[in-house]
């Protein structure tokens, strides 16, 4: 029994689907009821807007079949209620076209959903709802297309990951979408243009069905990484699209590290090995098994590769100190890196072993051959003891000699002084004597003019003698003298220092300033000398042209410690800073000012017995700036050697 159409659909949602229809595909179309009336259309189906009855041509071939209408210049298809006509839908499209048969489903399918329900149509309605529902709440991009890979219909998530709303790819080819290197695969991947096509008339032909990953343009340009799938349902494509862009660059990231280690590894210097510990039943590292090695492992240990891997710690190594196996395990217990140096007697060279544990029960130890390194410290020990025994017996020599030297000249000034008293005796005498003329003035010259300037030269030559010697006597003993290192207030020390000058401060009018000074660890006597030279020092090089003024600061710096020694002095050439600390040196040998050029000379001994410097520039404002660095103590074992 026929029923009509517009009997059974609201003419409102009749006419609603139409024009969705025809807006999505731009196909015209028009629904005839069985009495011939057009219950609606969208589009210009015909010259004049008139249908003539279908049915006759509706009554040949399949219930769902397509039924060509040259005549129209489109094609019929039946719609059936319960299994009676209710209407025929009429496509203004080419029969053979591949839209044709699955526009014009779809909309026989809406126009299904659209029926009042029955047992069957509830049934199918119900599971139309359930797959719009599953397009639109899945979280996979979906999509349908015809047989050219055109598309038809896009879930949300298209618009939510890609940034394409629906109606921007509606009609484009799905290859468009994708990189130019995935296209191929793309077309692959499901029926496409080239698996689809068969001969002419001829139904279409499942192409082969791979899942690759595609790269598909957003639409801000870039490109993002899915999990590709397509399946042909009937003449339509249905396809899935997963977004797998973090995992593609997650394992591109992973590549491009393994490549950097395995790079790393092969080109470092260092032998390198990787190993598993074999752990003794009883605690502890019984032995360990090598993983891995890289090139240089044959060169610094002299084990190939091949006969390394493998093998165990034990067989390579049948003489190595227990404590890198110690090591190892603990590393591998503890996972903190550890190192330590040792000598292999096997290839008579030195070694530094870096261990850290990246997995459990495994550790990668960096090996680095630091013989050379081992071989110039010894020498440089050597040496250095070799100068210091030197510096030892010079120290010696110049005690014994300054003591020596010392006796005689004591004889010579005490003679020189009997001597002098001699003279005046006997001038004394000579002139209560009487003499001839002649006599008499030779005599008087003698005595009055050649002898007292020759005892004067004896007398000024033996007290600068005198003076040189006992300077080397106390440079001597600052060198030979046993420090006794002590935390110092150095504010303290150096206002002390000043207080005991006070009598060559008032003599030379001058203002000293002692400002609040950064503590050092040090000799309380050397370093009271130290500065006691350098503010005697500012004391006597002063500008006759305005009152002396001498200032002691200081500072941190760092892990250093520096105090400066300033004055307004008349300063000293760039030239000369440098030989100032040298002994017996002098910048103006003319100079009437006191002094021997040691007292310089001393504070550099003492700087550098503490491990320090002391420089000469210039103050702020003009004069001479004496700069005194001392080194921080640093943590104990600060500078051994072992295992960190």
């Amino acid at each position: 029994m026929l029923q009509r159409v517009d009997t059974v659909i609201d003419s409102q949602v009749l006419s609603s689907i139409l024009r969705d229809f025809h807006a999505l595909t731009g196909i015209p179309v028009a629904i005839l009821s069985t009495d011939d009336s057009v219950a609606g259309s969208a589009g210009e189906v015909g010259p004049d807007g008139s249908l003539a009855s279908p049915f006759a041509l509706l009554e040949d071939g399949p219930d769902d079949g397509l039924r060509a209408d040259p005549g129209r210049g489109g094609c019929w298809l039946p719609v059936r209620l319960d299994g009676a006509l209710a209407a025929s839908v009429f496509c203004r499209v080419d029969a053979s076209d591949p839209r044709a048969a699955t526009c014009a489903r779809l909309l026989v399918e809406s126009l299904r959903l659209a029926l009042p329900p029955s047992a069957s149509r509830t049934e199918l309605s119900a599971c139309l709802c359930e797959r719009s529902l599953f397009f639109e709440t899945a979280l996979d991009l979906l999509c349908e297309a015809d047989p050219e890979g055109r598309i038809i219909m896009v879930n949300p998530q298209w618009e939510r990951v890609l940034g394409w709303k629906p109606d921007e790819l509606r009609g484009r080819r799905l290859t468009e979408f994708a990189h130019p290197d995935d296209r191929g695969a793309l077309a692959t991947a499901g029926p496409g243009d080239d698996a689809l096509a068969g001969p002419s008339g001829s139904p279409p032909e499942r192409a082969p069905e791979s899942e690759p990953v595609v790269r598909l343009r957003a639409r801000d340009g870039s490109y993002r990484h899915f999990h590709w799938r397509a399946r042909l349902a009937g003449a339509m494509i249905v396809a899935a699209a997963r977004d797998v862009t973090e995992r593609v660059l997650g394992e591109e990231a992973l590549k491009d590290g393994e490549a950097l280690y395995r790079s790393l590894f092969e080109g470092m210097a260092e032998a390198v090995m990787l190993a598993r510990v074999v752990p003794d039943p009883g605690g502890g590292a019984a032995d360990y098994v090598v993983l891995d090695v890289n090139p240089a492992f044959e060169r610094v240990l002299g084990v190939p590769v091949g006969h390394a891997v493998g093998h165990r710690g034990s067989e390579l190594f049948p003489t190595a100190d227990p404590a890198s196996f110690d090591m190892f395990y603990r590393v591998t217990e503890s996972g903190a890196p550890e190192s330590l140096e040792l000598y292999s007697r096997r290839i008579s060279r030195h070694l530094h072993v870096s261990a850290t544990s990246p997995r459990p029960g495994c550790f990668l130890a960096v090996i680095t051959d630091i013989t050379a390194r081992k071989r110039a410290e010894m020498e440089r020990d050597r040496v250095l003891a070799e100068l210091a025994g030197k510096n030892r017996d010079l120290e010696r020599y110049l005690y014994v000699a300054s003591h020596d030297l010392r006796s005689p000249l004591v004889n010579v000034q005490g003679f020189s002084a009997q001597l002098s008293k001699a003279f005046i005796e006997i001038k004394e005498i000579l002139d209560a004597a009487p003499l001839e003329p002649g006599a008499r003035e030779r005599v008087e010259e003698i005595l009055n003019a050649r002898t007292p300037r020759a005892l004067g030269f004896i007398l000024s030559s033996t007290r600068r003698m005198d003076n040189l010697i006992q300077g080397l006597l106390t440079l001597s003993r600052t060198g030979r003298v046993e420090m006794s290192e002590e935390p110092l207030d150095m504010t303290a020390l150096v206002r002390e220092v000043v207080g005991t000058m006070r009598h060559a401060v008032e003599s030379a009018g001058a203002e000293v300033e002692v400002g609040e000074l950064p503590p050092c660890h040090g000799d309380r006597n050397l370093l009271g000398a130290a500065f006691a030279n350098l503010v005697d020092n500012a004391l006597k090089y002063r500008s006759p042209e305005r009152r002396p003024r001498v200032m002691v600061g200081g500072a941190f710096d760092g892990e250093w410690v520096r105090y400066t020694v300033d004055d307004n002095g008349p300063g000293v050439p760039p030239e000369k800073r440098e030989r100032l600390f040298e002994l017996f040196y002098r910048g103006d040998p003319e100079t009437k000012v006191p002094g021997e050029g040691i007292g310089l000379a001393q504070v550099r001994m003492i700087a550098e017995r503490h491990r320090g410097t002391v420089r000469a520039g210039e103050a702020p404002g003009g004069g001479a700036r004496f700069t005194l660095s001392l080194r921080l103590p640093g943590p104990p074992g600060d500078g051994e050697t072992g295992r960190t």
